[in-house]
């Protein structure tokens, strides 16, 4: 106890000064983690306001690209089960093109349908499927 008591006589300013450094860093350190903190909510309140307009079509691209992506992967697997579908149309001018798990409903002349596949119902464009419409109405002229 009394080497402890003799060391803190001796070296009693070195430690204050290590005491009031260690303070003053913590107190220096708060500011700037504070300062750091105003800026880059300042930069994200920028960020939002001038960049808006522009994440938007950003985000509505992208949403289209994987629509795009989607359909064209899917695409070749209905056109192939549709080519073997049963047509009927009825007198107010719409028609049915129905598979087994596959059904494409629309009104002559339109450009968009409804195609339900797994149990769910998807609006889509009926143009790429306008050549096998047209072969599935002649086939079931004939």
């Amino acid at each position: 106890m009394e080497i402890i008591a003799d060391s803190l006589k001796a070296y009693w300013f070195l430690i204050a000064v290590a005491l009031l450094a260690l303070i003053i860093t913590g107190f220096i350190v708060k500011k700037i983690l504070k300062i750091l903190l105003i800026v880059i909510c300042i930069g994200l309140v920028l960020l939002f306001i001038f960049y808006r307009k522009d994440s938007g079509k950003i985000i509505s691209n992208t949403a289209q690209e994987v629509s795009d992506f989607a359909f064209k992967s899917i695409k070749p697997v209905i056109e192939k089960e549709l080519s073997q579908a049963k047509f009927s149309e009825k007198p107010d001018g719409s028609y049915e093109l129905k598979t087994a798990s596959v059904r494409l409903t629309a009104r002559k002349g339109a450009t968009s349908g409804k195609l339900y596949f797994n149990n769910r119902e998807f609006t889509v464009d009926i143009a790429p499927f306008l050549k096998i419409v047209e072969k599935a109405r002649s086939d079931a002229k004939e």
